[in-house]
């Protein structure tokens, strides 16, 4: 069997907080980030549900992609997520089986802004 190396990028939003990584196993790293891994970027920014990924052959090309991800603007990393992913859906839920259309559309923060203001 062939390993597969994924890159991927998390939010804890629509349009909000990214993080890009790189990975062998991407429903582990996924349950990581969920469980909220402690004094991590992604746990004090609330980052875990993952909106776009992409598998590499390979750990160097898998790592060169994540590297060359990180220097995109934000711009080009919501091109790339809406390409794909245009409702902004958590995909990890689709890695264990669950078809994309049950998988949770990410909250849009301005709503959750007006929520929090009493």
């Amino acid at each position: 069997m062939v390993k597969a190396y994924y890159v991927y990028i998390l939010a804890n939003a629509r349009r909000g907080a990214f993080y890009v990584g790189v990975t062998s196993d991407l429903i582990g790293r996924c349950h990581q980030h969920k469980a909220g891994i402690p004094n991590s970027f992604t746990n004090r920014y609330s980052i875990k549900y993952l909106i776009w990924y992409e598998s590499h052959g390979d750990p160097e090309s898998a790592i060169r992609r994540e590297k060359r991800i990180k220097r995109w603007t934000r711009e080009q990393k919501t091109s790339v997520i809406e390409a794909h992913n245009p409702e902004w859906r958590d995909l990890s839920g689709s890695l264990g089986g669950a078809a994309i259309s049950e998988c949770p559309v990410l909250p849009d923060p301005r709503v959750l802004r007006t929520r929090h203001r009493g």
